[in-house]
């Protein structure tokens, strides 16, 4: 307060209570509440370090970062002590075992920034089997019609309820996934995630009404400027752990009779929240008039014990620490502070108020009808007792511990092993330059003639150290896996997870499920502890402040996340099985697109990235039957000149098949003449040998001719043959645009055609 907020209240609590005015009445209630508050805070702050969660909290940030001193020494420790000689190595395997236990969850539960979330429809109650066939009726006793105006019965009621039902069910659900889309929610899902491996608790907070500050982009004049005029949107935000103060005395984030959240705000930031989240102005003046916090690192603050730097004493943050209460208030309370109750006779509210310095900025009630908490809380490993768990750097402390201790042993005991120890006696020699220290070509005095070469009595013997790293590397090797083991984290290798040996069906289920059986409970951790709370509180946010009624109907939330990976484990090497087993796919009856399909979900690749989607497969499949249907009825001039190639092929087979039957002819005429010549000269024989065999070189030569008259009818043939040929081809491909009826008349002259050439065929009349 200022001065003379000082001095008012100073002089309205010096009044007598008759005599006090209603202002000043209001001042000093108002004065009590925020003592009230403040005594509160200060309560669940310093429960929360008594109970020992801000101790878990440093010491596994820490943990976390591998915090230690120029000495070696571990700041969250004494369990590993830097020796004076010796190495003072500090390696951290806490983190690379954190960032994969949250990645591993993080990519489980939301792959691809997949939904693991979904809506059903519930209270649609299905009529007694009795009354199935009966006229349905409504609650005022008038029959109910279909569309069409025709009775349905209830059976038929029942029906048309369910469709209608898991209509608006679609529609909710795209309203609410595009809600959950804009706040960003898998990444923040993944960043709440990553809180609770490392502090053991992470927090979600949400549906929370968000104004842009950025607005959109929007075409104003010639150009583009930010359109801040936009409506409000449900929004979720990370709270630090280290920041969150819940009722110490509940062990379920819905028990609290209170929450407090620490909100480091800037001056520009307060200033901004009058007008934006309408801040008491004269409240927020006064808060500024006051320096910003300065952090003691004496140990009472948890955040600034954890990021404590060696022989600090503080330093100006330039924030002041705003804290924002959520809880019960009675109605005075609230009355008191300014705030507009609803009438009736309940008295108690669930509300918000936000404080600095002691001084109340802002109180309001919760509008919200559902008094569920806007906090969820994921706890990596859940502690029975208290709101905080367990992270995975306090769970492996130990194993970090016996890690550096192990490393350690082995740079000391490879240092040692590297060079053999000297011994050294004195009394036999002494070193020329007077120095002790070993290196080559190094001279040395025999000292009074206690040392004869070659005598057994040396001056130096040397003592080999044992090096026993073998064993040393087999304890970091343990150390790493108890690790994974008491985390309960999936060790990431190159040896692919299970062996290469051959296993049935049934036992490589049993090992996946052995292996991932701690991812599973994560998994069902996070469906129960914040997908199912946060996800139902946007729903009930739709349904309270949404316009849209159509929208609207009574449903409840699935959280899918651990269903999701059990059932894509189970697919995917089911997937695989069946696949080798029907060979690929190829095997008879087998649907190998569809097998492919599925095994592409399972190992959660996008789908169409390897392996044609339905919708791509449809589209295929109606093109090539459109390029079919298309190929089955030929264009009817194709199929005209088509028909002209046929008939111009059969007249050159048919002039063939003539030639070659006078060829016959020709030829067995002249065998016949000369058979008759040779007859008739044995008869006369008075017919000399050289005169038969002039007659038998006429023969020859005759026949020769006729032979080469054959080769060269035949090969022009061909040649007119493949003329023909090429002139009807070219025909095909290039008469398209000839007019119908003109094919008609050609179509008849060629059926004309092949009439003639049939009768011709058929008779051997050659038409002459």
């Amino acid at each position: 307060m200022n001065d003379k907020d000082s001095y008012n209240l100073e002089f309205a609590r010096d009044t007598e209570e008759d005599d006090r005015t209603p202002e000043q009445q209001a001042l000093i209630k108002r004065s009590d509440i925020g003592g009230m508050l403040e005594r509160e805070r200060a309560l669940a702050v310093s429960e929360r370090r008594a109970s020992g969660v801000d101790d878990r909290l440093v010491r596994s940030y820490q943990l976390f970062e591998g915090s230690r001193d120029t000495q070696g020494q571990a700041t969250w420790s004494s369990e590993v002590p830097a020796a004076t000689v010796g190495s003072r190595a500090y390696t951290n395997i806490v983190r690379q075992i954190t960032n994969d236990g949250a990645h591993q969850i993080g990519d489980l539960l939301f792959p691809n920034d997949d939904r693991n979330y979904g809506l059903k429809p519930i209270g649609i109650q299905a009529p007694p089997l009795a009354i199935e066939g009966e006229p349905a009726v409504d609650s005022k006793g008038k029959q109910l019609v279909n569309a069409e105006g025709e009775p349905v019965t209830n059976a038929q009621a029942h029906t048309l309820r369910v469709k209608r039902a898991m209509k608006k069910t679609k529609r909710m659900f795209t309203q609410l996934d595009a809600a959950l889309v804009a706040a960003r929610y898998p990444s923040k899902a993944r960043e709440c995630i990553k809180h609770g491996a490392i502090y053991g608790a992470g927090v979600l907070k949400g549906p929370l009404p968000t104004k842009s500050r950025k607005g959109r982009w929007a075409k104003k004049g010639g150009g583009y400027a930010l359109n801040k005029d936009i409506p409000m949107y449900p929004n979720v935000t990370v709270v630090n752990p280290m920041d969150f103060y819940p009722d110490s005395t509940a062990i379920d984030i819905e028990d609290c009779l209170y929450t407090w959240e620490r909100i480091p705000m800037q001056p520009q930031d307060l200033e901004r929240a009058i007008d934006e989240v309408k801040f008491d102005e004269g409240a927020v003046r006064r808060v500024l008039v006051s320096p910003p916090i300065q952090t003691a690192y004496d140990g009472s603050d948890a955040v600034d014990e954890a990021k404590a730097p060696v022989n600090s004493t503080g330093r100006q943050t330039g924030r002041y620490l705003c804290w924002e209460r959520h809880g019960i208030m009675k109605r005075e309370d609230l009355e008191a502070l300014m705030v507009s109750v609803p009438k009736g006779k309940r008295e108690y509210f669930n509300s918000i108020v936000t404080m600095c310095n002691g001084e109340i900025l802002k109180a309001v009630i919760v509008e919200y009808e559902s008094d569920d908490s806007l906090y969820s809380v994921y706890c990596w490993d859940e502690d029975p007792l208290s709101i905080f768990g367990y992270g995975i750097p306090w769970l492996m402390q130990d194993q970090q511990a016996s890690y550096v201790a192990s490393w350690r042993m082995a740079l000391d005991n490879g240092g040692l092993s590297a060079a053999p120890q000297l011994l050294i006696d004195r009394s036999m020699i002494t070193p020329v330059d007077g120095k002790w220290q070993m290196h080559g070509g190094k001279e040395w005095y025999i000292k009074e003639n206690n040392y004869e070469v070659g005598s057994t009595n040396a001056p130096f013997q040397v003592v080999e150290i044992k090096q026993n790293l073998a064993e040393i590397f087999v304890m970091m090797d343990r150390s790493v896996a108890d690790a994974y083991e008491v985390t309960g984290v999936t060790r990431v290798d190159n040896q692919g997870g299970l062996d290469n040996s051959p296993v049935t069906l049934g036992a490589t289920q049993i090992l996946q499920n052995n292996s991932t059986v701690s991812r599973r409970g994560q998994a069902r951790r996070w469906d129960d502890r914040v997908t199912l709370g946060l996800v139902t509180r946007f729903y009930d946010y739709f349904m309270q402040f949404d316009l849209v009624e159509d929208n609207k109907a009574n449903m409840e939330v699935e959280p899918r996340g651990a269903t999701v990976l059990l059932a894509k484990e189970l697919t995917a090497t089911n997937t695989i099985q069946l696949f080798q087993m029907t060979a690929g796919g190829e095997a008879p009856g087998a649907k190998g697109i569809d097998i492919l399909r599925g095994l592409e979900a399972a190992m959660q690749i996008p789908a169409g990235t390897y392996v044609e989607t339905m919708e791509e497969q449809g589209a295929r499949e109606q093109q090539e039957a459109e390029e079919a249907e298309k190929g089955g009825e030929p264009d009817p001039m194709v199929a005209l000149e088509e028909r002209k190639i046929e008939v111009l092929e059969a007249e050159v087979e048919l002039k063939m098949a003539r030639d070659k039957f006078n060829e016959m002819v020709e030829m067995n005429k002249a065998e016949m003449d000369a058979q008759r010549f040779q007859l008739e000269d044995a008869l006369a024989g008075n017919m000399s040998d050289q005169q038969t065999q002039a007659r038998l070189d006429a023969y020859n030569a005759k026949m020769a001719e006729l032979e080469a008259k054959r080769a060269a009818s035949m090969e022009a043939l061909q040649t007119t043959n493949q003329t023909q040929r090429d002139i009807a081809a070219a025909k095909v491909g290039g008469d398209g645009s000839t007019k119908r009826r003109e094919a008609d008349i050609k179509e008849r002259e060629i059926a004309n055609k092949e009439r003639e050439l049939s009768y011709k065929e058929r008779t051997g009349n050659q038409g002459i």
